[in-house]
Parts: C-alpha cells; sequence; structure tokens
C-alpha cells in the first residue's frame, strides 16, 4: 500500500500510478503529500493570482490529480518522483496565469454592464409568474433543506457558511481557512458540488454548472442558463446571498 513506504518519492510515485483505484483513505494521504511538498516551495506567480497558495493547491489537486483519475486509468510506467509534482504545479499555476479564471467561469458570474447592474426588480423581468417574493421563499426553502431540498439537511452545516462566509460575503473568507477552521473535509469538492470555487465560479460550461446545488436551485426556479437573460440570474442569486447572509423571509415552519 502506498502509506507504507518511507522515502517521499516512492510514495508519490505509488499514489500517482494508482490513482484510479486508491480508496477514500489513500486520496487522503495522497493530498496531505502534495501539500507536504508544495507548501515549501516557491512560486513566483502565485504573486499574479487572486488566491493564496493553499488554496491553490488544493484546485490544482483536484483539477490535474483526483478529477482526471475518475475519467481514465493511468498509462504511465516510467517512475516519477516529486520534482515531476512541482513542474505540474508551476504548468498549472501558468496556465491559470495565461487565464486567470476569465474563460472557467459560469458566464453568470461575468462583471455586469452598466445596463446589468441597473437592472430593475425582478418582477419587471420576468413573464411567467416569477417574482422576487417567490425567489426568496424558494431561497428560505434550499437553507433550510425543505422539500424538495430535504435530501440536503445533513449538508446546511458547510453550504450555509460556504455561501454566508465566502460566496456572498464582501469580504470573502478563503475555502481553505474556513475548512480549517470548520473542520470541512474534503472542502474544495464540496466547494464544486455546491457550485462555487475559490474564485466564484470555475466551471468549464453551463451544464458543468446546472448538475451542482446551486444549478439545480436555478433550474428549480424555472431559469434556463441557456435561454434567460444574465440580469435574472444574477438577481436570483442576489436575493439568495441576501437569504444566506441576513436571514429567511419565509415563514420558518417546515
Amino acid at each position: 500500500m502506498p502509506e507504507q513506504h518511507t522515502d517521499p518519492n516512492a510514495r508519490f510515485d505509488e499514489f500517482w500510478r494508482r490513482r484510479h483505484q486508491l480508496d477514500d483513505k489513500q486520496w487522503l494521504a495522497f493530498r496531505q503529500l502534495v501539500h507536504e511538498t508544495l507548501r515549501p516551495c516557491r512560486f513566483s506567480e502565485l504573486a499574479g493570482l487572486p488566491d493564496d497558495k493553499e488554496t491553490c493547491i488544493d484546485d490544482f489537486f483536484s483539477d490535474r490529480i483526483f478529477d482526471p483519475a475518475k475519467e481514465n486509468s493511468p498509462g504511465e510506467s516510467k517512475p516519477v518522483t516529486l520534482g515531476y509534482l512541482v513542474t505540474m504545479f508551476r504548468h498549472y499555476l501558468h496556465d491559470r496565469l495565461r487565464d486567470p479564471w476569465r474563460q472557467r467561469r459560469v458566464e453568470i458570474d461575468d462583471p455586469p454592464d452598466e445596463a446589468a447592474a441597473e437592472a430593475p426588480p425582478l418582477e419587471q423581468l420576468d413573464d411567467h409568474g416569477l417574482t422576487d417574493d417567490s425567489i426568496r421563499r424558494a431561497a428560505d426553502d434550499f437553507l433550510a433543506a425543505r422539500p424538495p431540498w430535504d435530501h440536503l439537511a445533513g449538508e446546511l452545516w458547510w453550504i450555509q457558511p460556504y455561501l454566508a462566509r465566502h460566496f456572498c460575503a464582501d469580504k470573502s473568507e478563503a475555502l481553505s481557512a474556513l475548512a480549517r477552521r470548520l473542520d470541512i473535509p474534503s472542502h474544495h469538492y464540496k466547494a464544486r458540488q455546491l457550485g462555487i470555487t475559490a474564485a466564484k465560479g470555475g466551471f468549464p460550461n453551463r451544464d458543468a454548472f446546472r448538475a451542482t446545488h446551486l444549478g439545480r436551485w436555478l433550474n428549480q426556479l424555472g431559469l434556463d442558463l441557456n435561454d434567460d437573460a444574465p440580469a435574472r440570474v444574477r438577481i436570483a442569486l442576489q436575493l439568495l446571498c441576501q437569504a444566506a447572509l441576513y436571514g429567511g423571509s419565509a415563514a420558518a415552519s417546515p
């Protein structure tokens, strides 16, 4: 098993070659080894990125190691070392510098233009019964895990702080810091599951976002990310954030 190796290079090589069949405990050990290796290294590229090193390492581990391992079995036969890991991470940072989240964000998270910033209330935008009040009630239901969101009852302990302290907050707390403080395991995976990442986006296309909790919530409202105006979707998310930050407005009964 990979944990039995004492030589870090041998441990990394074993994890890397067997990454398509690791169990949860081994993935945690693999992630720890990656952090322990990259944390002390200096990368000048980080100065040009909005996120701290811990967050970038988490993103790298998810994007370049964990997620690809679920799709394809590795075919490497040549041993790899921790030097290879450092080179991979540096290339990853270069890729993010060339495309600093702009093309990776869901289109609804693009900076609003002047017209969108002055968008009227949703009642004046909607033509099929969707209003500010109905969105607020839907937001309350989501954040309280009332039907149809009762399956999220066991996840609210991390969903609510992810929204209130990171995604919706004016002074956003880094996901890595939030995870350490609240002891949230697999925090980057959970951020993707919810529909956020460190840069409030990070999804390659709308279909990927549509499969997240926030994507499903928007779909439940009847908003179509392909057809609806970005201003309409943005307003819905703003109202959800108001509920997350300041409490709900709907009745508290289940």
